[in-house]
């Protein structure tokens, strides 16, 4: 272990980690008798001349910058202005991200605990409470902390995150907590009846999601732009900001001949304008939409699950399907996928 003073008059210190790679670490300090005390708590010394302890080099990182972490309440609030200013997060994602963190924070009082001194233990305390949660929802929690702490480590505040070695205990589960809530697939038959019974937005949206898979925020934001070509449809979804390209069937054809163009950019601004922000309220219209036509209550998203699962069963490689509905992997994709439901159809 070296210890020495650098160009900038602070102090560094260099030391050989448990995978036997060398680590320098400012300490913050610029005298020699505090950079020796931050030595000292980190328990440097030790942890080189104990490798078998397994103690990751990450540990000892967090303890040196604990001079300059600041606490978890004020890391969430430069995490809330950096959602509004410069997130592509919708004011609903915002809002479900803001309020998992505040609870995580609240339950395991972790407010006044710097960044860097964050264990794993922190984050399992509070994914695996024993509550009503199902299991997909506490994955859903965990990817969320996990979000927010990715933000603290480029923000230079940590240099691990805690959250990414933590599981869902499923041994404290239920059944019913383990089941995923089903996806109910929509038919072919079911689709032309809610086209011959809406006009306007519905009938497009519907059709696009339908018969191309996409995401209600992504039908929002479609511009005339998408349509220049005749046999396709390109577009950037929002949730990836990736660029994807489906095949400008004849039944979207038909249902897209009825938008009248009353913007020159948009293809439906009176939506845009109203729900680009939140469109949850649009997807509880549609599924009181389905209930009135005696379909039920059902899901706008499981049109696009329709979609994905007709196309693998029509033959489409899975890395194609996926392309076009801007999956970032085909393990997303795969969780599309409904098969015997879709052979049932």
């Amino acid at each position: 272990m070296k210890l020495e003073q650098q160009a900038d008059g602070l102090y560094y210190v260099t030391f050989r980690t448990v995978a036997g790679t060398d680590e320098t670490v400012c300490t913050n300090k610029d005298t020699l008798e505090g950079a020796q005390q931050i030595v000292a708590d980190a328990k440097i010394e030790e942890i080189e001349r104990a490798s078998e302890a397994r103690i990751l080099s990450a540990q000892v990182v967090g303890r040196i910058l604990v001079q300059k972490a600041p606490t978890l309440k004020a890391a969430f609030e430069e995490y809330l202005k950096w959602m509004r200013e410069q997130s592509t997060y919708s004011h609903r994602t915002q809002r479900v991200y803001r309020n998992t963190i505040h609870d995580w924070c609240e339950s395991v009082g972790l407010w006044n605990k710097q960044v860097s001194l964050v264990e794993p233990i922190d984050v399992a305390k509070f994914i695996n409470y024993a509550d009503t949660r199902k299991a997909i929802t506490r994955s859903g929690v965990r990817s969320q902390i996990s979000s927010f702490l990715t933000f603290c480590i480029n923000q230079g505040y940590c240099f691990s995150n805690p959250a990414a070695t933590v599981k869902v205990d499923h041994r404290i589960l239920t059944h019913a907590q383990k089941e995923k809530r089903p996806t109910v697939l929509f038919t072919d038959a079911e689709v032309r009846s809610l086209l011959s019974k809406t006009t306007g937005f519905w009938h497009a949206a519907i059709a696009l999601a339908f018969y191309a898979g996409l995401r209600i925020s992504d039908i929002l934001r479609l511009e005339w732009s998408c349509l220049q070509h005749p046999d396709q449809i390109t577009f950037w979804t929002l949730k990836t900001n990736t660029r994807c390209t489906v095949p400008l069937t004849l039944p979207l054809q038909q249902a897209l001949e009825h938008v009248i163009k009353t913007d020159d950019k948009y293809l439906f601004p009176g939506e845009y304008h109203a729900f680009c922000d939140d469109s949850s309220n649009l997807s509880h219209a549609f599924s009181y939409l389905c209930i009135e036509h005696g379909l039920g209550k059902r899901n706008f998203h499981a049109l696009r699950h329709s979609y994905v699962t007709r196309s693998i069963l029509r033959g489409i490689p899975n890395h194609i399907v996926s392309e076009r509905v801007g999956h970032r992997s085909t393990a997303t994709t795969e969780q599309y996928t409904h098969i015997e439901h879709g052979r049932n159809h």
